[in-house]
């Protein structure tokens, strides 16, 4: 039996804080990618890391936001 690799939800709170400041709706983000959106709010839980690039994914396509990961970069500093 193989385990499913994990991350933390801390990993997510960037893209999180990075998508509410430039107002793309996270909820249906979310439900699409099987991340629970009480789980968002709590950074010490950990997520499946395969819902985690759903996640990246589809927003980066959705919302047009081409390099979504350097963008979040670059707003962490």
């Amino acid at each position: 039996m193989s385990k499913t690799p994990l991350i933390r939800v801390s990993v997510l709170r960037p893209y999180i804080n990075f998508l509410t400041e430039v107002g793309v709706p996270l909820d249906r983000h979310l439900r699409r990618s099987k991340i629970p959106l009480f789980f968002a709010d709590d950074p010490a839980k950990f997520i499946p890391t395969a819902s985690f690039w759903s996640f990246a994914g589809e927003v980066e396509k959705r919302e047009a936001l081409n390099n979504l990961s350097m963008h979040v970069a670059l707003a962490e500093g």
